[in-house]
């Protein structure tokens, strides 16, 4: 139901040697890459028990209960890459967002077929410089993600003692430089019920 952004491809892009997006092509374009984490997440609305529709309060007899059950792919943001630059995107497994086992809204085994995930960091790093040596290359830019699970404790798609994932922060940081630790984004929210 849905298709995933390959390229961004200026309007003087021309792709000289027909193989898709490459260095030899005149113009400005951007390659998006993707990582699978799941082939077969399961989901379900609500997550659990179904949504009662009373129906007409004169025939007791049109009462209804629903819910929406599905598998789908997830995928996540990999790479971006132009000509000069490539930003990379690190995620990690989220402890809220777990699957259901099937359609009776059970919560399924905490695996990376039915869990979600997190983006943790981007790192920009000059091309040339991550190609060449890709353990020692210094990012120019980082963006830092900070969470906690303290919203809507008990939700029924977390792991026991945790609530909803929470952004608490995002950090800004240029090449080595640690300065935007101290005046990174924070987000203030108001408490939500269990």
């Amino acid at each position: 139901h849905s298709y995933l952004l390959t390229g961004k491809l200026s309007h003087d892009y021309h792709d000289v040697t027909g193989n898709g997006i490459s260095s030899d092509d005149p113009g400005t374009a951007h390659e998006f890459s993707y990582t699978r984490t799941s082939k077969d997440y399961k989901w379900r609305s609500p997550y659990s028990g179904s949504t009662y529709l009373p129906g007409y309060d004169t025939d007791f007899l049109d009462q209804k209960a629903s819910f929406t059950y599905g598998k789908k792919e997830i995928w996540y943001l990999h790479t971006i890459q132009s000509k000069n630059q490539v930003a990379e995107f690190y995620i990690s497994k989220r402890k809220d967002g777990i699957g259901v086992s099937g359609r009776n809204g059970r919560q399924g085994p905490n695996s990376n077929e039915n869990s979600l995930f997190r983006l943790d960091s981007i790192r920009l790093y000059n091309k040339v410089d991550r190609m060449l040596n890709k353990d020692l290359a210094v990012p120019l830019r980082r963006v830092i993600f900070d969470y906690d699970y303290r919203l809507c404790q008990n939700n029924p798609s977390s792991l026991a003692g945790y609530g909803k994932l929470t952004l608490l922060s995002v950090t800004i940081l240029n090449g080595l430089d640690n300065e935007g630790r101290f005046s990174p984004y924070s987000f203030e929210y108001n408490e939500n019920p269990d």
